[in-house]
């Protein structure tokens, strides 16, 4: 196992930065549930 893997085990909360045009609907602009979904299964 790499170092900066080993370091991230040891993580409480990792914090992944996500911009809102990836989380709407490109046409609408309401929330894109279903993509939300599909990252988090």
């Amino acid at each position: 196992m790499t170092a900066e893997r080993e370091a991230l085990r040891e993580k409480k909360r990792i914090v992944i930065k996500i911009g809102s045009s990836s989380l709407t609907h490109p046409e609408t602009g309401d929330l894109n549930l279903q993509k939300i979904k599909s990252w988090f299964g």
